[in-house]
């Protein structure tokens, strides 16, 4: 399952999951890929622990961004004790980007206007926000 609309990253995870197990043999035919978008993971997570828990044979991409939200308490009354974590497929590299006319020429920069004012500084990320 793809917690997302067909595309992008998930859809990809999955995808490489399924050429592997076609390849290793521990799938003779395509699996297939479901899509469900929705807090970068969460509407899946609750879905796969709530609703179906007869499935076991359900496999569930994640992200950093989803695990962050997840060790955060935002899934909901669920944990990661809830469910079995099989393997790491890719890694997910984060970054730090600024405009180009940004008054932070560097990490300690910013850094130190972050401790000088704390609220002076807004930080966003795609899928942890």
């Amino acid at each position: 399952m793809a917690p997302a609309k067909p595309g992008g990253g998930f859809d990809l995870t999955c995808k490489l999951i399924q050429v592997s197990l076609l390849e290793t043999k521990a799938i003779e035919k395509p699996m297939r890929v479901t899509y469900m978008p929705g807090g970068v993971g969460a509407v899946a997570y609750n879905a796969i622990v709530a609703q179906r828990p007869a499935e076991a044979g359900t496999v569930v991409a994640f992200s950093g961004g989803s695990l962050l939200n997840l060790s955060q308490g935002k899934f909901g009354r669920y944990d990661v004790n809830d469910v079995r974590w099989l393997a790491t497929v890719g890694t997910d590299y984060g970054m730090i980007a600024v405009r180009a006319d940004s008054p932070w020429k560097s990490l300690k920069d910013l850094l130190t206007a972050m401790e000088k004012d704390p609220n002076s500084v807004v930080i966003g990320a795609g899928a942890s926000i």
